[in-house]
């Protein structure tokens, strides 16, 4: 088995090596890598952003939106997280077992005294709480298993980044299922994150034929950055893949009660009405056209409001005030 060291915590480089490295079919060997993430939500490849994720508070936290090539719902990462990803070549993808994957893992979480069990489709527990979440990919005849290790995450803030209220988006996105964590540093005294992914690899190591260690060389580095780059980092990608959502919030300001609706496709706003009981002196349509075909992001929808007096459309609001009624 091949262990590549990857010491980067930038969530689209390490997505995006994950693909360079499932692709590249000079490899033949087995391949497992242990790797961490800044704060970040890492949302499903069929998920819609927008309903996923507390916007307004990633952006106040610089929490990063990446998102992975593989399923299943939106988690949270930050360095209190170790993330674990498993490559090989798979031929016989009808009876696709996520516990054969997860094996090494429960090993090395017994070899440290802890009582792990599997559970569903694809979680592992500790004492009935989630401490990982799985999921998977095929590209050709490679197979990817990868997976979180919830080590000594900021519970409240996964929980604050992730909870947008129902009631005000409808979307054909999947969602995710909201599972009771807990993390794993309480079963390990004396143990820091470091300990524990020496411990985890020092595991597979002793469980596995031919463990080889290496860096990553300068072909794969390029090839990452490309994608990285390309898809990765683009907006296009973390929130333009989104399925079509409609969102819908009233809030009462200042001015009164403002009701916004729009229509969300591809990360784009198409549609855009404003209705309420504030009193302003202009057309409300100019705000409406100019959020329409913009990205629903909360940088670019502010950069257009900014343009406006909007005290002539609504009576006394600030932009921060318009900001919290569409996001």
């Amino acid at each position: 088995m091949l262990y590549i060291i990857n010491n980067s915590t930038d969530p689209w480089f390490n997505l995006a090596l994950e693909e360079v490295l499932m692709k590249d079919k000079s490899i033949n060997d087995d391949i497992v890598m242990l790797w961490q993430n800044d704060k970040s939500v890492i949302i499903g490849k069929h998920q819609n952003t927008v309903e996923e994720v507390n916007q307004q508070f990633a952006d106040s936290n610089n929490i990063k939106i990446a998102r992975r090539t593989t399923g299943g719902g939106a988690v949270y990462h930050d360095l209190g997280n170790l993330n674990y990803t498993f490559i090989t070549n798979y031929y016989d993808k009808k009876n696709v077992d996520f516990k054969k994957f997860a094996i090494p893992v429960v090993k090395a979480l017994q070899s440290l005294g802890l009582n792990p069990e599997l559970s569903g489709r694809n979680d592992i527990l500790l004492d009935g709480k989630k401490i990982s979440g799985t999921a998977q990919a095929c590209i050709g005849d490679r197979f990817m298993f990868h997976g979180t290790l919830l080590f000594d995450i900021n519970i409240e803030m996964a929980s604050k980044v992730l909870t947008v209220k129902a009631d005000k988006i409808e979307s054909k996105g999947i969602k995710s299922v909201k599972s009771r964590m807990t993390n794993i540093k309480p079963y390990l005294q004396g143990l820091n994150i470091n300990d524990f992914k020496e411990k985890i690899i020092s595991s597979f190591e002793q469980n596995s034929v031919d463990f080889i260690k290496r860096d990553m060389n300068q072909s794969e580095i390029d090839r990452v950055y490309e994608l990285y780059n390309n898809k990765f980092s683009k907006s296009e990608w973390n929130y333009g893949y989104s399925p079509k959502c409609n969102f819908h919030k009233y809030t009462k300001q200042p001015c009164g009660g403002i009701d916004i609706n729009l229509n969300i496709q591809n990360g784009y706003v198409t549609e855009c009405k404003i209705f309420g009981d504030f009193i302003g002196i202009r057309d409300i349509s100019d705000v409406e056209n100019i959020i329409k075909n913009k990205m629903y992001s909360i940088n670019t929808i502010r950069e257009e409001i900014d343009k406006l007096n909007l005290d002539q459309y609504f009576g006394i609001i600030t932009t921060e005030q318009l900001m919290d009624c569409i996001f």
